[in-house]
Order: structure tokens, then C-alpha cells, then sequence
């Protein structure tokens, strides 16, 4: 089996649901987060075979392309257990840590080692500040996938949670910051001059919201900025910040990059 044809598909598949079930737990919290990963995965999944369509891709890149979908969190599930946090810096690097798990238990035996190195780079790579410049062609096309797609989901999921009115305290789903009135000047000035936010640098659920509408100049693929587009998600996450002269300006340049990318995207 050295492409990833349909059978392949379905037993990576059941390997997925087999090993993320295995994650159980009592605690109503922690169940939440597993549950939320699990369905996370199936959301950036098909996000994933969305922009597969688009670009018009073969079956079988459809198929590598879901798979680094569907084991792109893999490492989250033994984070929160080992770690109680997502956190990677109090914790692990759930990138690195899942691929480690997916050598490990050898899931991709049997599939031809240049469609592994493309997985496990692209797993690898999901979540870094930016992909490296000098890369092979094919490792960086499906790394842009997988991070297009893997923020889409998480534009979805944390505009629906901005809004709800019984976050808990320092949300684990939030990435734990204090939901405390204010913005960081550094991040506003981050993101005005073209600087890559750092989590790091976050102090409060406002800048969290900052950090990801700044997304936008990390996207790759046009049918992603059409999404962007059509679901409303910057309009959405600024109609709950606080409206200052940065924020004015930060949205402004914001809606400006999207509306060209979608002006190119339909031409």
C-alpha cells in the first residue's frame, strides 16, 4: 500500500476514533476538551476536503490531505491527560509530541515514505509562527492546507465561544487567558506593523480575539478567504472588542487585506 487509496482511508480512519476514544474521562471539563478535539478534527476535515475541491485536486491527494487533517491534534489527547492544559508552553508541543505518538505506534506502515515525510511535516508544522521559506514544494502545499483549514475551524469555533456568557474562568479551550477588560498596546503594535503575534505575549481574552482576527495575513488559499468572507467571522470577532483608535485602524487594515484577496479570488 504505498498511496493512500479509499481502504487506506477508512483503516486510518478507525485508528483515529479508536485511539481518541481511549482518551475518557470523568471530569466534566476534561471531557469537554476531548470531545471538543475529536469534533475539531472532523470540522477541519472536511474544511480540509472543501479546499481539496477547490484546488481540484486528485483522489488521492484528497485522501493525504484528510489524513494530515485527521491526525493533525493527535498529540492533544495525551497533552491534556499527561499535562491537564493545551497549553504548549506549560506544557509539550502537541505537533511534535503527535507525531512522535504516530512513529510510535507505526499507523502509516505500509504507505510509501515520501507521503509520510509530507504527513509528519505537515503535522509537525501546523501550528508554527510561519512555515520555512527554502522547503520542498510539496511538504509546503499541504502544510498551507492544513493550516488554512485548521484556523477556518478555530475562526468557527472561538467566535461562537467569544459570545457566550458562561466561559469559565481561564477557559483551557481558551487558551486560558484572563477575560479581564483592556488591550495589550504590544499586540496592537504587533499586528499595525506586520509582527507575527506570539501567544506568549497574550494577557487577556481580548488580545486572544486580536490574535486570531490578525490571522488573516497568515492565510494562503482563496477559497479560505472566501469562507472567511462569507461567514462574517472578522465582523463578528470585533463587534465584541472594545472599539479604540487601534483597534479602528487594526480592523480597518484587516478588512482591507480580505476584501483584495477576495476581489482576486473572483476574478
Amino acid at each position: 500500500m504505498s498511496v493512500i487509496n479509499g481502504n487506506a482511508l477508512l483503516r486510518l480512519k478507525e485508528w483515529f476514533f479508536q485511539y481518541s476514544g481511549s482518551f475518557c474521562h470523568e471530569d466534566p471539563l476534561r471531557k469537554e476538551c476531548i470531545d471538543l478535539k475529536i469534533s475539531h478534527t472532523l470540522k477541519v476535515c472536511a474544511l480540509i476536503k472543501d479546499l481539496a475541491e477547490n484546488l481540484k485536486l486528485s483522489e488521492e491527494e484528497t485522501n493525504l490531505a484528510e489524513v494530515i487533517a485527521l491526525f493533525h491534534d493527535v498529540g492533544r489527547f495525551e497533552q491534556l491527560m499527561r499535562y491537564g492544559t493545551f497549553l504548549d508552553a506549560k506544557s509539550i508541543n502537541h505537533a511534535e509530541l503527535g507525531v512522535e505518538i504516530l512513529k510510535e505506534k507505526k499507523v502509516f506502515n505500509g504507505i510509501d515514505e515520501k507521503i509520510q515525510d509530507i504527513i509528519f511535516f505537515s503535522v509537525s508544522h501546523h501550528n508554527r509562527l510561519e512555515l520555512p521559506e527554502k522547503e520542498d514544494a510539496q511538504r509546503l502545499f499541504f502544510g498551507r492546507m492544513i493550516r488554512d483549514a485548521d484556523k477556518l475551524d478555530i475562526y468557527a469555533f472561538s467566535t461562537n465561544r467569544f459570545f457566550q456568557k458562561d466561559i469559565p474562568p481561564n477557559d483551557p479551550i481558551l487558551l486560558e487567558v484572563p477575560d479581564i477588560p483592556g488591550i495589550s498596546e504590544e499586540i496592537c503594535r504587533d499586528i499595525l506593523s506586520g509582527t507575527i503575534v506570539k501567544q506568549k505575549n497574550l494577557k487577556s481574552l481580548n488580545d486572544l480575539k486580536l490574535l486570531i482576527a490578525s490571522w488573516v495575513y497568515d492565510i494562503n488559499y482563496e477559497r479560505s478567504f472566501q469562507i472567511i468572507h462569507e461567514k462574517g467571522y472578522i465582523e463578528k470577532i470585533f463587534s465584541i472588542l472594545p472599539e479604540t483608535e487601534n483597534t479602528r485602524k487594526i480592523y480597518s487594515n484587516i478588512q482591507k487585506h480580505l476584501n483584495e484577496k477576495c476581489s482576486i479570488a473572483s476574478k
